[in-house]
């Protein structure tokens, strides 16, 4: 009976000692990450290819933008480096092309840079492209330029400019 007596008893240390050591404590632990508004821009070059002295030359470009899904963004384009009185494309001297950049296949809305801080207005009346927002997949953004006709004066010879795209978001 004593036997039977410290059995038990053992069992029931042991059991005791057990129920210790599984007593528990939890708490919580809060997981967070932040997902940042990210933006990317890429451009194609726009190239007039020869020009006619007697119709307008047009030409196209693309301005493509990935933004986070959700993030609106305006789009800008300055005056590129022979700003005055509008776009030019110079030669290696002095000689200009005037040219402009539009929004719109009908050449009614010029593209500026007033969003981005810029002051490329053309007489007040350009902008930017306003009221995009990012859907997280590239969109594209047609750039329309225009030449009206040359003068027969103009001298032969290779006209360039560079603009800046800035998308502000």
């Amino acid at each position: 009976m004593k036997r039977l007596f410290t059995i038990v008893l053992c069992t029931l240390m042991v059991l005791v000692a057990g129920m210790a050591w599984s007593a528990q404590q939890t708490a919580q632990m809060q997981i967070t990450a932040q997902v940042p508004q990210a933006v990317t821009v890429s451009v194609t070059n726009l190239d007039f290819g020869n020009l006619s002295f007697s119709s307008n030359t047009p030409a196209q470009s693309t301005i493509t933008v990935t933004a986070s899904n959700g993030v609106n963004y305006s789009i800008g384009i300055d005056g590129g480096q022979h700003v005055g009185g509008g776009r030019h494309l110079q030669d290696s001297g002095t000689n200009q092309v005037l040219y402009e950049l539009f929004m719109d296949s009908s050449y009614a809305n010029t593209w500026g840079d007033d969003c981005a801080g810029g002051t490329y207005t053309m007489g007040g009346l350009a902008t930017c492209m306003t009221g995009l927002t990012g859907t997280g997949s590239a969109q594209s953004h047609t750039v329309y330029g225009l030449i009206t006709t040359l003068a027969p004066t103009q001298p032969a010879g290779s006209y360039t400019d560079t603009v800046t795209v800035t998308v502000v978001y």
